[in-house]
């Protein structure tokens, strides 16, 4: 057996491992944050809990991570056994949208939740840590530098904005058009607090349709330095 194959072997063998353990990692924290959030009491800085913790794109990005942590862990447990490491394509296409979303959680919750709020109680305080904070960061690195199965194509950009679009047009018409004292939602996240929700909304998504192209760049970066190392 050539050292190029033992090499190819080695390597599989390692990220299927860093993905199994992570993974399942990912999956234990999404549950336990949502079990914390589902019995936290309310306070005056965070009142979304119980049933009202799903109102929050930060709790529905985690768990949108948490799906496809757990969808990733039978192909890795197969990678451990074969020593060759592969995700199908569609999974990495659900993956980079968990992961757009993901990071969108962790830069508002960095840049304009924390100075609202205070870094220490939006990045390491309860669930927030890891919600906030640890399982994004594990999540986007293990998908940009472990899952790099395939390129991604440009159109999967798209598709990695629909979640950020769907949830915009619901917090607008719960927030905006109806309001908290109507039976909708109140401003959780104090973007009417800054501007005015048009410029929120454009803001939001080109920053979103950026993240997306940054992951996109990054993760094909690294699938073809993956394959140079492989077979080059």
């Amino acid at each position: 057996m050539s050292s190029k194959t033992n090499n190819f072997k080695k390597t599989h063998s390692i990220n299927s491992w860093l993905n199994l353990i992570l993974s399942i990692v990912i999956v234990i924290l999404v549950f336990i944050s949502i079990i914390i959030n589902l019995f936290a009491q309310p306070d005056e800085n965070f009142k979304e809990v119980g049933l009202k913790t799903f109102r929050m794109f930060t709790v529905l990005s985690n768990i949108l991570v948490g799906i496809t942590s757990a969808m990733s862990i039978p192909f890795a447990v197969d990678g451990i056994r074969k020593r060759n490491y592969h995700l199908p394509r569609w999974i990495i296409n659900f993956t980079f949208i968990s992961m757009t979303c993901i990071t969108l959680t962790f830069l508002i919750s960095l840049f304009i939740l924390s100075p609202h709020s205070g870094f220490v109680w939006i990045m390491l305080s309860n669930s927030n840590l890891f919600l906030h904070t640890i399982i994004p960061i594990t999540s986007i690195t293990l998908f940009l530098f472990i899952n790099t199965s395939h390129n991604l194509k440009f159109k999967a950009t798209f598709l990695a904005l629909s979640p950020v679009l769907l949830y915009a047009l619901l917090y607008l018409v719960l927030v905006i058009f109806i309001g908290e004292d109507k039976g909708g939602w109140r401003d959780h996240y104090h973007f009417l607090e800054i501007m005015p929700w048009p410029f929120t909304f454009i803001i939001i998504m080109a920053i979103t349709f950026g993240i997306a192209n940054l992951l996109k760049v990054i993760h094909n970066a690294m699938h073809t330095e993956s394959n140079i190392s492989n077979f080059g």
